[in-house]
């Protein structure tokens, strides 16, 4: 628990280097189709068993 701080530290760069991207707004709306996709495609899969 005391090494949480340090994990998060290196995290947060990774979260800004995500949003300058995240600006174009296509590029933007096929990540989120993507990712929706692929979440949903994991979920089923997750409550079906496999």
């Amino acid at each position: 628990m005391e090494a949480l701080s340090r994990y998060l530290l290196e995290i947060f760069p990774a979260f800004t280097m995500q949003a300058i991207p995240g600006k174009n707004r296509l590029l933007n709306r096929c990540y989120l189709l993507v990712s929706g996709s692929l979440f949903f495609f994991m979920l089923t899969q997750f409550i079906t068993g496999h």
